[in-house]
């Protein structure tokens, strides 16, 4: 299948359809990370607002321990369209509790020259109504978690390694099979992949394919099984306290040929990634040393690294502050608590679901994965998780089951995950490409990459902000702004700036709606600059 069929019945003609018997739509959810979880938080709102209703549970291959160690987990970020789901789910206000929120950028250079600042409040907080969050990833993991209620909680199995899936033809009455490493199944009639870039999901998908597809379509099915490429390796890792010459609630960046940094600071901490380019690409199934699947480095490769990037500033400071000017990789090697070193792939999938070859779907990093340097990922990964979630409750919820409930068949779900796959492909495309850009600005990759970084988006873009234009160089403002929300769940905060969002809730009250029209028809809609990338589902709620 393509990433935009045009030859599959539409979804509204499936909602539409003579409904079969009773059903209720269990879901199998692989991964308990952020999107996960998420993932449970959305799934039990949802309970109980269809006729139909869902049921789901979760399984991690992880313990919880690992899920949640305190000191582990880089950096993550929500940019305000995420918030605007946060407040949906009633989960915004502990994360503002837990979060810090970043005023400023610096940046300098390799001799610690700083050469460039952004005001962040003159930027998020005026076009989009707020700046965006930083948080310990894994105290946001801790917050998910603990704020879903004991019975759903219990639905997030640990220690379950997802070995084979298994579809169950409609003729033997549908579904699909999950075996784990232990010998347990579990069946249901959807797996949700968010098991992240290493996805035992996309794996299964991929064999599926392979298999149905025409001998010339083998090798673009197959590009899906590792269609991850690392150009990038980064050194992720927290500090114990704030070190002399950083201040609180920044982000600090170094640019320099082959290598750069951002530290992000906490009220208390920061927290920092090192990022070098490498001398060839990596895959996922490329470890010449051990022929595994995945690359793993080790102590000494971390040491050997630090002494490669040890003496790069990350940050410029007064004298005073620390009687050097600068702050240093060693200085934030020394003071850390936790550090891990990873290659950092890209790419996105081809094909996010299996078509009419199983019941399978992928969200967040499993079907599309970007470098951290834009600090979108996890936000590309919400927009996935929300407009795949709109849509099952559209297939559960609506017309067709007014007369009963209908049977979920393959050919139904490839419907429902074909129009998720079309609309959320062009606007994750996009962002992955805005992320690779960064990425090599940043590292001075080529002349053009330098003066890109040094004069036009340190010149161009404050001039952007200040005239509300799009700012196509930076290329987050087409994500936020068209940025989606959960239908079936009222926005609670009315989050807004500048720049009206071109999705809302129908639950939205009818005053924040015509604001939002006069904005358009005022000429502020003009942020609307990437024409291909569709604004709405397709799927029209009342």
């Amino acid at each position: 299948m393509s990433a935009s069929p045009s030859n599959s019945p539409s979804f509204s003609n499936l909602q539409q359809q003579k409904s079969k018997k009773k059903t209720r739509l269990r879901i199998i959810i692989i991964g308990a990370g952020p999107t996960g979880l998420l993932l449970a938080h959305i799934f039990s709102q949802l309970q109980g607002k269809v006729e139909a209703g869902i049921e789901f549970i979760v399984l991690e291959r992880r313990s919880w321990e690992e899920i949640a160690r305190p000191e582990h987990g880089a950096a993550l970020v929500i940019w305000p369209h995420t918030m605007r789901v946060l407040d949906q789910l009633g989960l915004l206000e502990g994360a503002r509790g837990i979060g810090v929120e970043i005023d400023e950028l610096k940046v300098c250079d390799a001799r610690a020259n700083e050469f460039h600042r952004l005001a962040l409040e003159d930027w998020t907080r005026s076009l989009h109504g707020s700046n965006p969050l930083f948080f310990h990833r894994a105290e946001f993991v801790r917050l998910l978690y603990d704020s879903l209620p004991p019975s759903v909680q219990d639905k997030i199995i640990t220690g379950k390694t997802v070995t084979d899936i298994q579809t169950i033809p409609d003729e033997e009455g549908g579904g699909v099979v999950v075996t784990c490493s232990d010998g347990t199944t579990e069946r249901g009639d959807i797996v949700i992949g968010a098991d992240g870039v290493h996805s035992k999901v996309r794996e299964v998908i991929m064999q599926k394919l392979t298999k149905v597809n025409e001998p010339e379509e083998n090798a673009a099915g197959m590009r899906g099984k590792h269609p991850f490429v690392a150009e990038f390796r980064c050194l992720f890792g927290y500090t114990t306290h704030l070190l002399p010459g950083l201040e609180p609630r920044k982000i600090y960046e170094m640019h320099s040929i082959g290598t750069s940094s951002q530290v992000f600071t906490f009220r208390d901490k920061a927290g920092f990634m090192i990022y070098q380019k490498m001398d060839r690409p990596s895959t996922l199934n490329d470890s010449p040393e051990t022929g595994k699947t995945r690359r793993r480095y080790t102590f000494s490769d971390v040491e050997e690294f630090i002494l490669q990037v040890g003496n790069f500033p990350v940050a410029s400071c007064d004298k005073q502050a620390n009687g050097t000017g600068s702050v240093k990789v060693n200085d934030l090697y020394k003071a850390s608590c936790w550090t891990v070193l990873s290659d950092l792939h890209e790419g996105i999938v081809d094909h996010w679901h299996a078509g009419g070859a199983g019941r399978m779907v992928l969200v967040g990093d499993a079907a599309s994965k970007q470098t951290p340097n834009m600090g979108h990922g996890w936000n590309c990964c919400v927009q996935d998780v929300v407009v795949l979630s709109n849509l099952l409750s559209a297939l559960v919820g609506r017309k067709s089951h007014q007369d009963g409930e209908e049977a979920v068949t393959v050919e139904g779900l490839d419907v429902l995950f074909t129009e998720y796959q079309r609309t959320r492909y062009p606007l994750s495309k996009a962002c992955l490409e805005t992320s690779m850009h960064w990425a090599r600005s940043h590292a001075w990759v080529s002349w053009w990459y330098w003066f890109l970084n040094r004069y036009v988006q340190t010149t161009v873009s404050p001039f952007m902000w200040a005239t509300k234009i799009q700012p196509m160089v930076y290329g987050l403002g087409p994500q936020i702004h068209l940025g989606h929300v959960l239908n079936f769940l009222p926005e609670r905060s009315n989050l807004k700036g500048v720049i009206p969002w071109a999705n809302v809730s129908p639950w939205a009250n009818e005053q924040s709606r015509e604001e939002d029209q006069v904005q358009i028809e005022q000429g502020n809609g003009r942020l609307h600059t990437v024409q291909e990338i569709p604004s709405r589902s397709g799927v029209k709620f009342p």
